[in-house]
Formats: C-alpha cells, structure tokens, sequence
C-alpha cells in the first residue's frame, strides 16, 4: 500500500502536467488566426492595449505561474521546467510573447539553474544556427557599404520569438549567463546588425535585459547570506 505522502505526490505530478496543458493549449488559442484581431502584436513589442485577456488587470494568470515555478517540489519543478522548455523551444506563438515571457520569468526566478540547462543552453544553440544561417545568407549589413539582403518574413518572426524567451530569462537567471556570456555577446553582435528593423529592436532590448539582470543580481542578493543564518 502506498503511503499517503506518496498519493499526494502523485496527485500534484498529475495536477501540475494537466494545468501545463491547459497553459499551452490557451497560449496556442490566443496565437490562432481567430484571436488574432485581439491580441495581434509582434514578439517582444507589446504595448498595454495589445495584452490579451490573460493579462488584463483582473487575471491571475500571472500570479498562477509564478505560484506553480514557486511551490512544486524540486523534482516536480524540474520536470515542469523541461516540459515548458521543450513547449517554447518547439513553436513560435508570435503574439503570444508577453505570456510567453512570463512563463520564461518564473521559471528563471524558480530554478535558475534548472531553466538554464532546459531552456537558455538549447535556447542559445538554436540562435547561433540563426545567426550562421543569417550570415551565410547574406543577411547583415554590411560596415562600409550600408546594403544587405532582407531576411524573410519567416526569418524575422522566429528570431523575434526567440529573442524575447531570451530577454525574459535575463533579469532573474543571474550568474548563469556567464556561463554562455561569450555566446550571448556573440549572437546580439550579430543580430543587432541585421537588416530587419524588428530583430534590431528585439535585440536591444535583449542587451538593455542583460545589462539590468548583471547589475541587479548582487545588490538583489546581499542579504541572501544574513537571512540563511537567521
């Protein structure tokens, strides 16, 4: 017979992979062309009036996603930072992004270390195919002579998307950026000299999200050492 402690955990694996489904299967509708006349914007250029139902002032959506991250058990929490990892990773929901961020945020704040290994490594590895694909191509612009070739319509979309799981991940994730620092310098040197206007957006914005979560990580942090002996 299994004890209750077992029955419990059970029933919250169960609980917590049913309300990631459901996550996913909202976060896919709010993408879908029916909703796209309500929430229509671009990745990563939100403003206030383009925000969906899930985060109008009244929703709870945010306060649900950052309590899931929170109080999962560490093993539990592990297994539903993999699968929302492997969701984000396996599709572009462009106008889905601030949700998306969200998402990307609590799980940073959660396990830092756990969404840097399932979602800011692979994340990382799929920009740098973006960006040798963009460079093969043709698609940067050029220091002396100012041309380029446009990147598709496709292009600019996926690098967007993937730029914003980015710059949400930043603020919170802390040291674990140093472990990718050569590459994440790398892939914005080469994204903010792309020709499509959105991705040098998107870009900087990632930067400017670097540079708050490096500076903000220590003074955040100061009294982590107090409290633990307290």
């Amino acid at each position: 017979m299994k004890d209750d402690e077992d029955v419990l955990c059970e029933f919250t694996e169960a609980w917590a992979d049913e309300l990631l489904s459901r996550i996913f299967t909202i976060l896919e509708n709010v993408d879908s062309p029916e909703g796209g006349g309500e929430h229509s914007s671009h990745a990563g250029a939100a403003d206030e009036e383009d925000l969906s139902y899930l985060l109008n002032e009244n929703s709870m959506f945010r306060p649900l996603v950052e309590l899931l991250f929170a109080r999962l058990p560490e093993k539990m929490r592990q297994r539903a930072i993999k699968r929302t990892s492997k969701f984000l990773l396996g599709t572009t929901l462009s106008s889905a992004a601030p949700e998306a961020s969200i998402l990307c945020n609590a799980m940073a704040w959660a396990d830092p270390r756990s969404t840097s290994c399932y979602l800011l490594g692979p994340l990382i590895s799929l920009l740098e195919g973006e960006c040798d694909s963009m460079i093969n191509s043709g698609h940067q612009i050029d220091a002396d002579s100012g041309s380029s070739s446009q990147l598709s319509k496709v292009q600019e979309t996926t690098l967007s998307w993937k730029l914003c799981l980015l710059t949400s991940m930043f603020y919170h994730i802390g040291p674990e950026i140093l472990v990718y620092g050569d590459k994440i310098k790398q892939i914005l040197r080469t994204l903010l000299r792309s020709p499509s206007l959105t991705v040098q957006t998107n870009a900087g914005r990632a930067l400017s999200s670097l540079l708050i979560g490096l500076v903000s990580y220590y003074p955040m942090r100061q009294y982590e050492g107090i409290v633990s002996r307290t």
